[in-house]
């Protein structure tokens, strides 16, 4: 992804998360995400009649996108509180972009060891923001090229240790790259060892040939192929296990629609149809190794 991409979609994604933030039927806990945002959009959100026609906009450009960013930070938020009781060592955001759980959960992660990745571009306009609106964070921030570097190897160089408890969040990544890319990049959380987890979420390949059979489908698709991201990556949710497996992966959760909505937007209603777009789903998967310790 090029790096004007890279930072249009990181700051897309901030204001449906902040704005779901102020959508009492959604409640998306990342209100943090308008300290990425610039203070005209957090102007809107905090006017309720302003606040209440973006949403309808938003909703109407892209149906169930407020829903989904709702329920997949609220899923992903408790894979890591989940982890964290357990004793996570390492965390890894892949493609942090504007990602605001080190700030979250600042408390909950004194004494893991917290590591941003992301294209350099993106990376250092995150710390500059960062920088001026947030509290500072204990966190390494290593900058990949994702084409030319091995990420392996760069995390390694910036300290990661193998065999630890460290849970990898790969949010909103997989469908923008290459399969090879994504095979990769599972290869890599297995070789850290015993102790390592990911939670990805991903597009159904059906999406990627018939957007328009899946609800949201053809609205997403086209905003993506217009921005020029489109969707490259794509697994139906039955072929999930046989992603993982070649890749010394063993899969612990795999919530789709239905589960998504029945976990996190059961309440959902008035503002919204609380119907989480169809083509989506999110996984959570562990070393091979550690699948059979635990």
């Amino acid at each position: 992804m090029a790096a004007d991409s890279a930072h249009r979609s990181a700051a897309g994604v901030a204001t449906l998360r902040y704005l779901s933030s102020w959508d009492d039927p959604v409640a998306n806990p990342d209100r943090l995400s308008g300290r990425f945002l610039g203070g005209p959009m957090r102007a809107v959100a905090a006017v309720p009649p302003v606040r209440r026609t973006a949403c309808r906009l938003v909703r109407r450009r892209f149906p169930g996108g407020i829903e989904y960013q709702a329920a997949r930070t609220k899923h992903i938020d408790q894979v890591l509180s989940e982890a964290l009781a357990r004793g996570l060592s390492q965390l890894v955001i892949l493609g942090v972009g504007y990602d605001t759980r080190p700030y979250r959960f600042r408390g909950e992660l004194e004494g893991t060891r917290v590591f941003e990745v992301d294209q350099p571009g993106t990376l250092a306009r995150r710390a500059r923001l960062a920088e001026r609106r947030l509290p500072p964070v204990d966190s390494v921030r290593v900058a990949v090229d994702f084409d030319r570097e091995d990420l392996g190897s760069r995390l390694r160089e910036s300290g990661l240790r193998p065999g630890l408890a460290t849970l990898f969040v790969w949010e909103g990544v997989t469908m923008f790259i290459e399969e090879e890319a994504v095979h990769r990049t599972l290869a890599c959380v297995a070789a850290t060892g015993a102790g390592a987890e990911v939670v990805f979420d991903y597009v159904a390949r059906s999406a990627l040939e018939r957007p328009a059979a899946h609800y949201g489908g053809a609205e997403a698709a086209r905003h993506f192929e217009r921005t020029g991201e489109p969707w490259r990556f794509g697994v139906e949710p039955g072929e999930v296990a046989a992603l993982l497996e070649p890749r010394g992966l063993a899969l612990r959760s795999h919530l789709g629609p239905a589960e998504l909505q029945t976990a996190y937007l059961a309440d959902v209603g008035g503002a919204s149809d609380g119907r989480v777009p169809s083509f989506h789903g999110i996984v959570h998967a562990a070393s091979a190794a550690e699948a059979r310790i635990s």
